[in-house]
């Protein structure tokens, strides 16, 4: 049995465990959770749909702030699509997400009697990839977004752009841009979590086959890039390399100990270095010891309010 085929089956096995085997404390990550509410009651600024995302994610919760934050993304992108100004392609992915990690179907967002079609606005925004790599040869933004715009559909249980996902499989077989040196490791940490939701959802417009070996060979290139600084490439890249890693379980052919790059990150966290919506959205889920996965299996009637704001 090949190297390949023993990671391929115990990728199958692995990516149905929810276990959480790979997190930190309570106490640990209670100043990112701090610092996530004081970010979505800043109403001097844009509610970023990033900021939801990671309170979502948390295993305790400020329902309030929550609710309140929910609010005004909705208000936000009904306004913005109702009057047709233009959402990029990285926010409108990151609001389908949000309301999603809400349970809310974010192909029915309404707002005071108006509404937005999120899931709609994604596959649009992938037809114009679709035109660019066909013309150009290149994805008209990058495979991170790509990859992510991929998450959305499979959660919502629609079919993601076959053309879309054979090019990426190309592009990870045959080691093409951006998954050569200098490898992009948010894009291919990504194209992992997507392909495994995928693989669970039974995706048959391409045969498992192909994407089990893209998993492998990203999760192959993931692991080349772990130094012996316990990071993957650099600190804002390992919390989703984690993630990966840890959602289809470690290789047998080089152990996977997800603790030691979770004492790595903890040292930053008090060098603020998990300050932006941005980061804290990746970030979070990891030491949570989950993935962006949860996403699409979230059950909101049973969050506790559990997460007191400090005013200090």
């Amino acid at each position: 049995m090949s190297i390949y085929q023993v990671a391929i089956i115990l990728l199958l096995i692995a990516s149905r465990c929810s276990c959480k085997e790979c997190s930190i404390t309570e106490h640990e990550i209670n100043p990112l959770l701090q610092k996530l509410l004081r970010i979505a009651t800043n109403f001097d600024e844009d509610p970023d749909p990033s900021t939801l995302i990671a309170l979502r994610l948390a295993s305790r919760h400020n329902l309030p702030i929550e609710k309140q934050l929910l609010e005004q993304l909705k208000k936000s992108i009904v306004d913005k699509v109702t009057k047709g100004e233009y959402v990029s392609f990285h926010l409108t992915i990151r609001y389908a997400l949000a309301f999603r990690s809400a349970c809310l179907n974010p192909a029915r967002i309404t707002y005071n009697q108006k509404h937005a079609d999120l899931v709609k606005l994604v596959k649009d925004k992938l037809d114009l990839e679709i035109r660019n790599i066909e013309t150009k040869g290149q994805p008209l933004t990058d495979v991170y977004r790509i990859s992510s715009a991929i998450l959305v559909l499979c959660f919502e249980e629609k079919n993601a752009p076959t053309y879309l996902v054979q090019d990426i499989i190309y592009r990870a077989l045959r080691r093409q841009a951006p998954f050569i040196t200098p490898v992009d490791i948010n894009a291919a940490s990504m194209t992992v979590l997507a392909f495994t939701c995928l693989h669970r959802i039974q995706y048959k417009s391409i045969a498992p086959l192909w994407i089990e070996r893209a998993i492998v060979r990203l999760l192959l290139i993931l692991l080349s890039y772990q130094g012996k600084n316990n990071l993957f490439a650099t600190v804002c890249t390992t919390p989703l390399a984690i993630q990966a890693l840890h959602v289809t379980h470690q290789m047998p052919f080089r152990p996977f100990k997800c603790m030691n790059n979770l004492q790595r990150l903890l040292i930053e966290i008090p060098k603020g270095t998990f300050n932006t919506p941005n980061q804290l959205f990746h970030v979070i889920p990891t030491f949570e010891g989950i993935s962006m996965l949860q996403i699409g299996n979230q059950t909101c009637d049973s969050n506790q309010d559990n997460l007191v704001r400090d005013f200090r």
